[in-house]
């Protein structure tokens, strides 16, 4: 408040989320008694507030971050939809908001500088462990204090629990050096999809041609060229073995197959996966065991999965077994860490397979709490995947399973059935306003090309300016693109 009240913008930076929103609450409730701060564009804010609720399905989130942003405060974490996420940065750099509390991922990725940076916490959990933050994390956070051209300094506050850590906290992290970077290409999957893409990009090359590569880069500094040579070895034989690559004996090759993985940009063991059990699909499969088959890939990030969850999930494996592609562990491992990591793939497959059903993305949060930013990013990476498998299917032959892959592809994108997969399309229709479309008669975009604006404009989520918009797009033809 003394850093707003002198006209500069404060970031406070927590733990976890629900710290973030907590935080801003009590911020804006004491703005709120004293009835706003000097310089606060209350109109203004009180636009981007509706703003905020017009955009993106109206949840108990996106409200109470408009209710915030009505005094100047805003929170910022993964949660949220990127479109709020991309509103609260524009108008904090606009000076509109004035404090913002955020998570961690907000120091790395964006740039947002303000007066002030508060850094609430020197600790995380992990594991079950409490361990200290590191160096470079603390730096990141600092790094945001200082606007260029608006103040002429920074201000980073780390907060220490009492005074015996002041001296301790000191010297760790203000006198402190960052941590030494290192390179991650010796790890398996990222060495094997460098490797391929190198082979794919070049034409053909030889293994000597591989190493001299591999010998440009930062890992062969820093890793000794025994471990090199033997991983580069392993992810030659690998990539030969899953029928990406050819090798003559003098020079490896890539496979269509492997070229198309490289294209799509997947790791190659999740292409060799997809290939294994496509080839299986001769009669197509039920959208829940595709998705449940592109979340048993290394390149799907998974939901959290909660101790209540997991005898839930373990019953309705039983009684639906035969939906999945991908069948459950051995009873050997059933009941270990396989099992788990199974019903890990199979919640994450569930929740999406809610999404393309059309469950409201607050019910998705009260059913499998997963927030809206969290589903929404899973979608994305989803739709990649499953566009990949369609792309896979199509060149394995299996004209069925590319069928169906390619449907779900759009259906996982916008979040509907099947039946809505045309009217979403249009411009500005997401799964709310297209739903309202259909029950309203308007079941593809030839009936609704013979609609007026007058009659567009009394289904609920649509007006007037929205129903020039869709008889514009109408009119030109090839909505969406």
């Amino acid at each position: 408040l003394e850093t707003v009240g002198s006209g500069g913008q404060a970031i406070i930076f927590t733990q976890t989320r629900k710290e973030a929103v907590g935080t801003a609450k009590r911020v804006a409730a004491l703005i709120s008694k004293e009835g706003g701060l000097k310089g606060f564009n209350r109109e203004a804010l009180a636009t981007l507030s509706q703003r905020i609720l017009s955009i993106g399905e109206r949840t108990k989130l996106s409200e109470t971050l408009a209710e915030m942003v009505k005094w100047g405060v805003a929170f910022h974490h993964a949660g949220l939809i990127n479109l709020h996420r991309r509103i609260v940065e524009d108008a904090f750099r606009e000076g509109l908001i004035k404090i913002l509390t955020a998570t961690p991922t907000l120091a790395a990725g964006v740039n947002l500088p303000s007066r002030s940076v508060i850094i609430t916490y020197y600790e995380r959990y992990s594991m079950g462990f409490r361990e200290p933050i590191t160096v470079f994390e603390y730096k990141q956070m600092c790094g945001r204090a200082g606007r260029p051209r608006y103040d002429e300094y920074g201000e980073a506050v780390l907060i220490a629990k009492d005074e015996a850590l002041f001296d301790i906290l000191y010297n760790i992290y203000v006198k402190g050096e960052p941590e030494r970077i290192t390179s991650k290409l010796g790890e398996e999957d990222v060495l094997d999809m460098h490797i391929l893409g190198l082979i794919v990009s070049r034409g053909y090359q030889s293994y000597n041609d591989v190493l001299s590569f591999i010998d440009k880069t930062l890992y062969s500094i820093q890793e000794s060229p025994k471990r090199i040579l033997r991983k580069v070895n392993r992810s030659l034989k690998s990539l030969v073995k899953g029928e990406l690559l050819t090798y003559n004996g003098e020079y490896y090759r890539a496979t269509p197959f492997g070229v198309r993985v490289a294209q799509l940009y997947i790791s190659p063991s999740t292409g060799i996966l997809l290939k294994e059990y496509l080839e299986e699909v001769e009669d197509g499969a039920h959208p829940l065991g595709y998705l449940h088959l592109i979340t048993s890939t290394k390149d799907m990030p998974l939901f959290p999965l909660y101790r209540r969850e997991a005898r839930e999930l373990e019953i309705y494996l039983e009684e639906n077994e035969d939906l999945l592609i991908v069948k459950p562990p051995s009873k050997a491992i059933y009941y270990g860490y396989g099992l788990r990591e199974y019903l890990q793939q199979l919640k994450t497959a569930m929740t999406l397979y809610d999404w393309i059903e059309e469950l409201s993305e607050d019910a998705i949060l009260n059913k499998w709490r997963v927030e809206p930013g969290d589903l929404h990013s899973a979608a994305y990476t989803a739709e990649w995947l499953v566009y990949s498998a369609s792309e896979i299917a199509r060149l394995l032959g299996r004209k069925r399973a590319y069928r169906e892959l390619e449907i779900l592809t759009r259906r996982v994108r916008y979040g509907v059935k099947e039946e809505l997969c045309e009217l979403v399309l249009l411009q500005d229709i997401g799964r709310v306003r297209a739903r309202n479309l259909y029950r309203a008669g308007y079941r593809d975009l030839k009936t609704l090309s013979k609609a007026s604006i007058e009659e567009l404009e009394r289904i609920p989520g649509i007006g007037r300016s929205l129903a020039r918009s869709i008889k514009e797009q109408l009119s030109k033809g090839n909505p969406g693109k």
